[in-house]
């Protein structure tokens, strides 16, 4: 008897999707003859970084993931050069070069990297474009 319950009621529950009015998602689209809105392409031969992280220099930026070509811009003082670093997971450093502020450095990183700007916390911040 129970198995008889379950066919009827799984019949009917199949029975009631099929024959249940569905709405068109794309209704407007399929009455009208008009193209659908163009989308924006971006050229990939124009595409340079993917992202922007900041930090004060003294200090280290959160954990970034590098895929290539990256861009760190000093600000502070112009008159003051500051070390730059990327420092990787296991804490071991690479020297990336001297920087002034007001100027940048253009490396490229792959894989997983914290950059580490020398010098006082209130000395001014620095940008990492990657």
């Amino acid at each position: 008897m129970r198995k008889i319950q379950k066919i009827s009621i799984s019949a009917f529950a199949s029975l009631m999707m099929i024959l249940t009015p569905i709405q068109a998602v794309f209704a407007d689209e399929a009455i009208t003859n008009s193209p659908p809105p163009a989308q924006e392409i971006q050229d990939v031969g124009t595409f340079d970084f993917q992202g922007t992280e900041w930090g004060d220099i003294g200090s280290s930026t959160q954990d970034i993931y590098m895929t290539g070509a990256i861009k760190i811009v000093v600000n502070a003082s112009s008159t003051k050069s500051f070390p730059v670093y990327a420092v990787d997971p296991n804490g071991g450093e690479k020297f990336l070069g001297q920087i002034k502020g007001k100027e940048y450095i253009k490396t490229q990183l792959y894989g997983y990297y914290k950059i580490y700007v020398g010098g006082n916390i209130n000395d001014g911040s620095f940008y990492v474009y990657y």
